[in-house]
């Protein structure tokens, strides 16, 4: 795995720190298991960080909408 890659995915984990692991695995149509394992030092294929990018620029929008009407 490249530098820039292990930054993606540093990058990742920490976007999915306050997430529910299952939505977001379902959503992505993942196992629970296997981005539970990616959270905790797996190393995932490009493809598969491809795919969690994207669930989250998607869901980032509804996120930051919910924030600033707190």
């Amino acid at each position: 795995m490249t530098n820039a890659d292990q930054q993606r995915l540093e990058s990742i984990r920490g976007a999915l720190v306050d997430r529910r692991l299952r939505v977001v695995a379902s959503e992505i149509d993942m196992t629970y298991a296997a981005l539970s394992r990616i959270m905790r030092g797996g190393q995932p294929s490009r493809n598969t960080m491809s795919k969690i990018e994207t669930y989250l620029e998607k869901t980032s929008y509804r996120k930051n909408e919910a924030e600033s009407r707190d």
